[in-house]
């Protein structure tokens, strides 16, 4: 599902090679790792289901940078035939209540940003570069 749902967003915001790299035995073992075998202390994720098929998770952390606010929101990824449904904005609720929140976003996805914005969260003018992907993102911060 994670890789699945990085393919339906962002094949068209990173280099073909990059998005060649979305591989679903690494996730796997990573998943493993986060959530069986060496876990992070302060890491939350919660997903949602159908049918008993994950479709959606939310994960929160400490920040990984500078700390602006409470929690980090690591990552919000929901299957595309789940948006516009309310999945993301139960799953966002469900992770972080009402707590102050930052996160990255990658500066061209739009959808993500318009996403965020609804809930609450706006720009603090925070610039980045995510080296893996080699891509330019944002902080937002509620």
């Amino acid at each position: 599902m994670h890789v699945a749902s990085w393919r339906e967003a962002y094949t068209d915001l990173v280099a073909p090679e990059v998005a060649a790299t979305f591989d679903v035995a690494e996730r796997r073992e990573l998943w493993t790792r986060a959530l069986c075998t060496d876990p992070t202390p302060g890491m939350t994720t919660h997903v949602a289901e159908v049918d008993k098929s994950i479709v959606g998770f939310a994960t929160t952390g400490p920040p990984r940078s500078e700390r602006v606010r409470d929690i980090e929101l690591r990552g919000l990824y929901t299957l595309e035939r789940t948006h516009g449904t309310g999945l993301g904005g139960a799953l966002l609720d469900k992770a972080l209540g009402d707590r102050s929140a930052q996160l990255w976003v990658l500066t061209d996805n739009a959808r993500a940003i318009a996403f965020y914005r609804k809930h609450g969260f706006a720009e603090d003018g925070t610039a980045g570069w995510f080296e893996r992907w080699n891509v330019a993102e944002i902080r937002m911060v509620r």
